[in-house]
């Protein structure tokens, strides 16, 4: 596998991973090798992301926000962006 890598828990919400480690860790986390397959997996689980997973695609996205930033206004942040 050639690296970096991006896995994925939505069509717009993807990580990085620069090893196998890191690649197996966010496996485990809930991540998928392609959009497919994170779409399939959140065919079950029709929860809205979590505040860790926000943050994370606010941070790769270069999105400002703090602890006082409501996850509805840090997704709609996100939504603008993408």
């Amino acid at each position: 596998m050639e690296y970096p890598l991006n896995l994925y828990k939505s069509a717009e919400l993807f990580v990085n991973v620069a090893n196998d480690e890191e690649k197996d860790a966010a496996l485990a986390d809930g991540w998928f090798l392609t959009v497919p397959e994170a779409l399939a997996g959140k065919a079950d689980d029709n929860s809205a992301p979590t505040r860790e997973e926000l943050e994370l695609k606010a941070t790769e996205l270069g999105i400002k926000f703090d602890g006082r930033t409501t996850d509805a206004k840090l997704g709609k942040l996100i939504a603008e962006k993408v």
